[in-house]
């Protein structure tokens, strides 16, 4: 895990000095994840068991927490991120993104009123 950490941190680096690697990254990382993340919100948008809104930016706000962390821990090293489990930080996103999509009411309200 930490090499492949390393990995990513010098990737990170290369990216925002050199537009062509920023570009090869993207291919390869966001541009793959996130619509396959939206598909699958809108799919469930679909269902009905998530609030429909825009799934592209769903998911965007989905993987914000995750490479925010990710780029804390691994490319700039933060205290905090360092001593976190990855797993319990990725149960939060999930559980708060979760819940910001549950289906309203029909009157507009949480239903916590």
């Amino acid at each position: 895990m930490r090499m492949l950490s390393g990995a990513l941190a010098s990737d990170y680096a290369k990216a925002a000095r050199r537009p062509q690697t920023a570009q090869i990254f993207a291919e390869f990382g966001p541009n793959k994840v996130l619509p396959y993340i939206a598909g699958y919100l809108e799919h469930q948008m679909d269902a009905g068991a998530i609030r429909r809104t825009d799934p592209m930016l769903a998911a965007r706000s989905f993987m914000g927490p995750i490479i925010i962390f990710a780029i804390l821990r691994n490319v700039l090293q933060q205290t905090d991120a360092l001593s976190s489990d990855p797993d319990t930080i990725a149960r939060h996103a999930v559980d708060n993104f979760l819940l910001g999509l549950l289906p309203r009411d029909t009157d507009g309200s949480d239903g916590d009123s």
